[in-house]
């Protein structure tokens, strides 16, 4: 009989695997990581629990991708899931 936990953990892996099929649900643009970037994210998190942010080449000017993806999740109060090249996914605390 599986466990509860493990039952759980390949839910959510599974719900990662599809997040990488979707399209990105917030772009990172030119003007970086803004206020109203941040409401904008707080309020999809709340409907669902994993988004996923594209990073375009133009914030990349002064940072880089690993860099933006932690102070995204810091400032949207989420966890930072993974990162592959310029997008990554954040999941509600």
């Amino acid at each position: 009989m599986i466990s509860k936990v493990q039952n759980m953990t390949e839910r959510k892996t599974e719900k990662q695997k599809n997040i990488w099929n979707s399209k990105p649900l917030i772009n990172i643009g030119k003007s970086g990581i803004t206020e109203n970037l941040i409401k904008e994210a707080k309020t999809i998190l709340k409907k669902k629990k994993l988004i996923k942010v594209r990073i375009l080449r133009s914030a990349l000017v002064n940072s880089d991708v690993q860099t933006l993806a932690q102070e995204f999740a810091s400032q949207t109060n989420s966890t930072l899931i993974e990162t592959r090249g310029n997008t990554f996914i954040v999941s509600k605390r």
